[in-house]
């Protein structure tokens, strides 16, 4: 079954050491042969059931890989759609503040429309250059 095997030497040659560290697993879920063979003079029908066994936790194996992958695929797709709904909602408010500012200067109030229009780019523009940078440090 599982079979491990660690082996660690030191080799000096002066001032200088060497470690050499060697660590090898065998997670292999079928017995040896002559175990199996053991196994089957004690029980004849242990083969059969092995295997019915083995085909069992196989497909628990992937059932469980395939119900993580559509985890992870629903979660991406949530996001995606989470993000773009916040693209939009920001681009709408830039609009309307862009609208709001061209009203404003078409009322005669040309230094005022034109702080407000600036400062609605300006700030909207720096939120989404960073909206990405801090959804990413907030993974880290």
């Amino acid at each position: 079954m599982a079979k491990k095997n660690h082996k660690q030497s030191i080799a000096r040659q002066g001032n200088n050491q060497v470690i050499h560290t060697t660590y090898e697993e065998d997670d292999n879920m079928m017995p040896s042969p002559d175990l199996l063979m053991h196994y089957n003079e004690l029980d004849p029908s242990f083969i059969e059931w092995f295997k019915n066994r083995s085909d069992l936790e196989q497909r628990a194996r992937i059932k469980f890989n395939d119900d993580r992958i559509k985890l992870a695929q629903s979660t991406n797709t949530k996001l995606f759609t989470i993000d773009l709904c916040s693209i939009f909602v920001s681009a709408i408010i830039i609009i309307a503040g862009l609208l709001l500012s061209y009203f404003i200067i078409q009322a005669g109030h040309i230094l005022t429309g034109s702080i407000l229009g600036g400062g609605t780019l300006v700030t909207y523009a720096i939120r989404l250059l960073n909206f990405r940078k801090n959804k990413n440090n907030s993974e880290n």
